[in-house]
């Protein structure tokens, strides 16, 4: 019980940051930089799951694992919902929805150093296919200098 603060803390404070920063930094870059640095992250904590249980050295991977929610609530989790919304149809997204609800169940029964070890791999295929996904620049509704539809410029 001692060890279960980190966990959502983490969680919360990756949600508040991404809050304060969602609209100043380029989706698509960071999106790639936190897979990376997530799929780091998780094969950290796998390996600190893995080498130090029943161990004094415990708080180490209750460590790594709230920085793994900070990171997840920080990009890729929050893009994750906001990036498809921009580009695909509602189908999609819901297929793609369906398939994590079936690994949420997947991974409640597994053991759960092999799980990290597969988010890892999920990270680091993150990164594959985001870098193959073009950029794509969405206008948004503001006051001020842009016009009615977004584009700056736009007679008002």
């Amino acid at each position: 019980m001692q060890y279960l603060p980190p966990c959502p803390v983490g969680s919360i404070l990756g949600s508040l940051c991404f809050v304060l920063v969602v609209d100043h930094v380029p989706r698509h870059r960071w999106m790639v930089l936190l897979f990376a640095l997530l799929a780091a992250l998780l094969f950290i904590t796998a390996i600190t799951c893995y080498t130090v249980i029943e161990t004094p050295r415990v708080p180490a991977t209750i460590i790594c694992l709230g920085m793994s929610l900070f990171m997840f609530n920080f990009g890729p989790n929050p893009l994750n919902f906001i990036m498809p919304a921009e580009i695909f149809l509602t189908c999609y997204r819901c297929t793609c929805h369906g398939i994590s609800v079936v690994n949420d169940s997947y991974k409640s029964t597994a053991r759960q150093d092999l799980i990290l070890l597969l988010f890892c791999a999920v990270a680091a295929l993150g990164v594959l296919v985001r870098v193959g996904i073009p950029a794509r620049r969405v206008a948004h509704r503001r006051g001020g200098a842009g016009g009615e539809d977004g584009e700056a410029g736009a007679p008002g």
